[in-house]
């Protein structure tokens, strides 16, 4: 038990507590918060330049008027890329004449628009638009949303409704919702759901399948550096292969849960800033700490095992292509899964080898508890299949882990695992 221990705090040691990880383990979030806050920044600051020049509309005096009293108000542009949606300025003249000459930058805009699309009895016809191509797309979003508000007042105008009374009309009502539980009564309001039903799982899928694949590769690369520089003879000479392995593990899990601990304490202090910590104050929150624990070892011992049966770079990134295709599965549900965490493809999902223990820590974080059966049988089934791996992975780490020469066919792997 000393050697296992030994191992794992020198794997932990290499690996943690060295400069390069300690920078990248703090320097990331900074990175990130300096990111987000000058992007908020930016975003809070943005400006986009006004309309300018003159607009020919050919329409009825009325319309003139609507349109130059919406305009004045400014308006949101609502394009791509514009989150949140910024308001553009109109520094314009209307022009009342009919336009035969094409757009240029001084008369930016000419707009023809039958009398027939106002009028509230027949509501046909379409509003030929025609830009000068200086305009930017927030611009010409900016001129087809007043178009398309005007042409709505003046048909309420015509029509004798009031807008304001119809805006009231369609404004929707604010929604206080109160949940009752097992244990009395929870009051949520509907981003609170939202964020438990959506962010969190995502988050934290997101956060624990990094930190199990990212520590998973740099076993591997330990692995191979320790076999390349001899330092492996050493360490056997003290201890089995399979100690070794389970030691380099374990040494390794160390890594993963300080990449955890860090992040995690990161994200629980933003929810107690926003006054949002109840919504981890959940015990069935507990239980992806359990499937991470499945899923790390697993993809540890996959890894582990490349590491032995390679000697450099080129061989580990010839079999790392497929592990990497199996292990990143995961990514590719998140967003299936988070909206729909208890459909049938996320209950079979969950059961899938390697990748289920990452499907079921997002289905456990969501906002319904994942069935008690399913918790058990999955718990059972990958515990197995874990240790199968585990097992595996030690057959092929005591045989790989001293080899020279070419690496191994894919038969000679198979025929490792399979002998005892």
């Amino acid at each position: 038990m000393r050697d296992l221990r030994t191992i794992a705090w020198r794997e932990f040691r290499e690996t943690a507590l060295t400069p390069a990880f300690l920078i990248s383990l703090v320097a990331m979030p900074l990175v990130l918060i300096v990111v987000a806050v000058v992007s908020s920044g930016m975003t809070l600051s943005h400006t986009e330049p006004p309309v300018f020049g003159t607009i020919w509309i050919q329409s009825n005096e009325d319309f003139r008027a609507a349109f130059m009293d919406r305009i004045q108000r400014g308006v949101k542009a609502e394009s791509v890329g514009d989150l949140p949606p910024v308001t553009v300025d109109f520094e314009v003249e209307i022009a009342t004449e009919i336009r035969s000459e094409p757009p240029d930058e001084l008369n930016p805009v000419v707009v023809q628009i039958p009398d027939s699309i106002l009028d509230p009895e027949q509501l046909e016809g379409d509003i030929r638009l025609t830009l000068h191509d200086a305009l930017g797309r927030p611009q010409v979003d900016a001129v087809e949303t007043a178009l398309a508000d005007t042409v709505i007042t003046v048909r309420q105008r015509q029509a004798e409704v009031d807008p304001t009374l119809i805006d009231r009309l369609r404004t929707p009502p604010s929604i206080v919702a109160t949940r009752l539980s097992a244990e009395g009564l929870t009051a949520e309001d509907s981003q609170s759901r939202k964020l438990r039903a959506l962010v969190i799982p995502i988050v934290l899928m997101g956060l624990l399948w990094g930190a199990s694949f990212g520590t998973s590769a740099q076993l591997m690369q330990t692995t191979l550096d320790e076999k390349a520089n001899k330092v492996v003879e050493v360490l056997l000479s003290t201890t089995s292969p399979e100690r070794l392995m389970m030691g380099k593990i374990l040494g390794q899990s160390g890594v993963a849960l300080t990449t955890v601990g860090v992040y995690g304490s990161l994200g629980i202090g933003a929810l107690i800033a926003a006054g949002k910590l109840g919504l981890i104050l959940d015990p069935q929150l507990l239980w992806p700490l359990a499937w991470f624990a499945l899923a790390f070892l697993g993809a540890a011992a996959i890894l582990a095992a490349v590491g032995a049966v390679v000697h450099d770079q080129r061989e580990a990134g010839n079999l790392m292509g497929p592990i990497v295709a199996l292990l990143g599965v995961p990514v590719f549900f998140i967003m299936p899964i988070a909206q729909s965490p208890h459909g049938m493809p996320a209950s079979i999902a969950s059961f899938a080898p390697v990748i289920g223990p990452y499907i079921m820590a997002m289905r456990s974080a969501g906002e319904i508890s994942v069935p008690a059966w399913q918790i058990g049988a999955g718990l059972a089934w990958h515990g197995i299949i874990t240790r199968t791996l585990l097992v595996g992975a030690g057959r092929v780490f005591r045989i790989g882990i001293l080899s020279s020469g070419a690496p191994p066919k894919f038969t000679t792997l198979l025929r490792w695992l399979i002998r005892p």
